[in-house]
């Protein structure tokens, strides 16, 4: 679009909207897409294999720490 600042007494035009490029946004979309699925899968991988070991090999309380820590990402 061409640079103007949307601030709150701006409105939406038809000129506004036709400057609009719809390709860009799908590819913006579909990047933010793969990136959730990446950090779904981390994720998923964290509570599946890293946190059950954390509790079976550790003892203490710097696995319960790790843990806590780990949870908070997701």
């Amino acid at each position: 679009m061409s640079g103007r600042s949307g601030g709150a007494g701006s409105g939406l035009t038809w000129s506004v909207l036709r400057e609009v490029k719809c390709a860009e946004l799908e590819q913006a979309a579909d990047g933010w897409g793969r990136v959730s699925n990446r950090a779904d899968a981390a994720r998923d991988r964290i509570e599946g294999q890293l946190l059950p070991g954390l509790r079976d090999t550790q003892r203490g309380e710097a696995p319960d720490a790790a843990v806590r820590g780990l949870r908070r990402l997701g």
